[in-house]
């Protein structure tokens, strides 16, 4: 169909070069019947609009990401070209002719055709006004142009005799003609057109009786710029104006007229609680997006009879005409088991909970740029075990009585093509403990991306920590009760002091679920000896290189890198700092980011003879990393390159 209408159409605006595609999905759209003829027509209640809260143009309309769509194509990113013209203009097309009809939306398009005009957004409303004899330039230039959305919404619905008083309002700052859309309970449908308007409107429908009425709505097809939709529907007789409660899959759509909670079961494992079966109950799908979302995810563990898991809601504000492109508001809690004691059959738990803001300043070029300042407060409570310090006898548990309060200052900086990427991030860190003790870490990471065949990249990342106040900088002891805060080159579970991450085992003692190490935290060395040796770690200063290559026979399937790291790492012996320098290397399967399995071949002296020391076989020496956060559909990632 698109290489037919291109052929048809010689004089295509070079403005808008890519307009044949949206005519030629627009006939596509109108042959099978999936926007008007099969679905609006009969509104089951399985059919729901093409441009609902699950299409991106919905989504981008809420983000605020699209450029109104008259603009010329030389003045977009690719992101909003793709909008453009594979949802924007598609819809603009459709509300094109239901202003008017669809014979003459055809005979329009074939009089550009017959005439040899340039086809752009303007030859198309003056080609329709013609053969419609309708006055519809203005609403149509007003569509093509609008930088603001609108938000049409039914307030009520009710009786006047054998009339029908709908009251609506428009809380954006532009107005468009609608379809108003009546569903009867007899299953009949009526469609009236009805003027656009700003603020608050009556509108009486004639002779149709309040009981007969199942649904109203406005712009059911869901082709105006409408970033809302879900006040767009009202159901009078039902409990739930805005329509019926709904369980639906984590894995299905999100539509506008229901009032949906998602679902999921799924099993869980660590180290501590063992096997846990979770589940999931949300507002949000995985391919959905929402302003305000709140995601409830308890877990019941079988080996220790607990409740664990965790819980957070969001909220994002958009700005237009600001320096501040977004306001991301974040509180959470989290909550597992960290370490067991098998002698005395006791685990210890510990409770997160964290606050955080998000400034996400705007750009120029969104498309290939972001930067962030977020500011968080993280506040922890952890078992302790009391043992009698004279007998060492196990003397109880005290439920959630080690504290912590961290403060965080984090800045984001991304920028990336497809040839290269780069990424920055700053982090300044504060915590007070045990009285008088007290740190400020501040930490730097930088990660390039160059690609050097196609699918094939050369990835470098470099880190630095450093305190500029520590009490504890003199401290031989890492990351306990007494010391907070220390930098690990070789990033662990016990090195993850503010629960970010998630971890089979938390203690790192022994065993296979011990081998796992951060992809993104720490000095990003990839050989965990765990928590009996303090090699790589610091209270003081510690830096870090790590090179990655795609080697150029790898697949998608067989995804095989190299990997080198080396370091450098400050620690307090006899009266005064000294230096120490490590590095390893080796192969690694990187299956997109998520999850990592090394073949570490090549150490440094004192770290390969620890390592060696704990991992007495090769095949014991293979460490893996697992990133549950990759798997986060709803929150924009970087991309794959930033991962190191």
């Amino acid at each position: 169909m698109d290489l037919w209408i291109n052929g048809n159409f010689k004089n295509i605006d070079p403005a808008y070069s890519n307009i044949h595609q949206s005519i030629s999905q627009y006939f596509a759209n109108k042959a099978q019947g999936i926007v008007t003829q099969y679905i609006y027509r009969d509104m089951k209640s399985d059919a729901h609009p093409k441009f609902d809260n699950n299409s991106p143009l919905v989504q981008s309309i809420q983000k605020h990401s699209i450029k109104p769509i008259d603009t010329p194509d030389k003045d977009l990113t690719a992101t909003q070209l793709q909008l453009k013209y594979h949802y924007q203009f598609p819809a603009y097309l459709e509300y094109m002719s239901q202003l008017t009809s669809r014979p003459a939306m055809e005979t329009a398009i074939w009089m550009i055709r017959e005439q040899n005009s340039k086809l752009n957004p303007t030859t198309l409303a003056e080609n329709l006004a013609k053969t419609s004899g309708k006055d519809i330039i203005n609403s149509l230039s007003v569509y093509a142009s609008a930088n603001d959305k609108l938000d049409y919404k039914i307030n009520k619905v009710r009786k006047d005799g054998v009339n029908t008083i709908i009251t609506a309002s428009n809380n954006g700052k532009i107005k468009l003609p609608s379809q108003l859309t009546v569903k009867k309970k007899n299953g009949e449908v009526s469609r009236y057109l009805i003027d656009g308007f700003v603020g608050e409107q009556t509108l009486t429908l004639d002779s149709l009786t309040y009981e007969s009425v199942e649904r109203v709505s406005i712009d059911w097809d869901g082709v105006l710029p409408d970033g809302r939709r879900g006040n767009n529907h009202y159901f009078p007789h039902s409990l739930l104006k805005r329509g019926p409660l709904a369980l639906t899959s984590i894995l299905g759509s999100d539509y506008s007229d229901r009032s949906e909670i998602k679902w999921g079961l799924f099993p869980a494992f660590n180290d501590n609680d063992r096997w846990m079966i979770g589940g999931l109950l949300t507002n949000r799908g995985l391919l959905d997006y929402k302003p305000w979302t709140v995601t409830i995810s308890p877990m019941y563990s079988f080996q220790t009879g607990k409740i664990v898991g965790q819980a957070w809601t969001e909220y994002d504000h958009y700005f237009n005409d600001s320096n501040i492109k977004k306001l991301h508001l974040h509180a959470g809690v989290k909550s597992f088991d960290m370490n067991q004691n098998d002698f005395y059959q006791y685990t210890e738990r510990y409770l997160k909970t964290d606050i955080g803001i998000r400034l996400t300043f705007a750009e120029m070029d969104t498309d290939k740029k972001n930067s962030a300042l977020t500011l968080r407060g993280i506040y922890i409570l952890e078992d302790r075990p009391n043992y009698d310090p004279k007998e060492g006898t196990y003397l109880g548990l005290s439920p959630l009585d080690k504290k912590k309060f961290i403060q965080q200052i984090i800045y984001d900086w991304e920028k990336a093509s497809v040839l290269n990427g780069t990424t920055i991030r700053f982090v300044a860190e504060h915590q007070a403990y045990r009285s008088n003790q007290r740190y400020l870490k501040l930490s730097g990471t930088l990660v390039k991306r160059w690609m050097f065949k196609k699918d094939k990249n050369i990835y470098l990342r470099a880190f630095v920590g450093g305190f500029p106040m520590n009490t504890q900088s003199q401290s031989s002891s890492y990351q306990n009760d007494f010391v907070r805060g220390s930098i690990a080159l070789i990033h662990q579970g016990f090195n993850d002091y503010t629960y970010d991450e998630y971890f089979f085992s938390r203690k790192n003692q022994n065993g296979f679920y011990d081998d796992q190490v951060s992809l993104t935290a720490g000095g990003g060395f990839k050989t965990p000896i765990g928590s009996a040796y303090s090699i790589g770690m610091s209270n003081r200063f510690a830096a870090a290189l790590n090179g990655i290559v795609d080697l150029p026979f790898s697949t998608r399937w067989f995804p095989l890198q190299l990997y080198f790291d080396v370091g450098t790492y400050t620690t307090w012996s006899n009266g005064k700092f000294g230096n120490n320098v490590m590095y390893n290397g080796g192969l690694m399967l990187n299956f997109a980011d998520v999850v990592r399995i090394h073949f570490p071949i090549i150490f440094s002296e004192e770290l390969g003879n620890r390592y060696k020391e704990v991992h007495h076989g090769f095949l014991s020496r293979l460490s893996f990393a697992f990133d549950l956060h990759k798997l986060n559909f709803n929150h924009s990632r970087f991309y794959k390159s930033f991962k190191i």
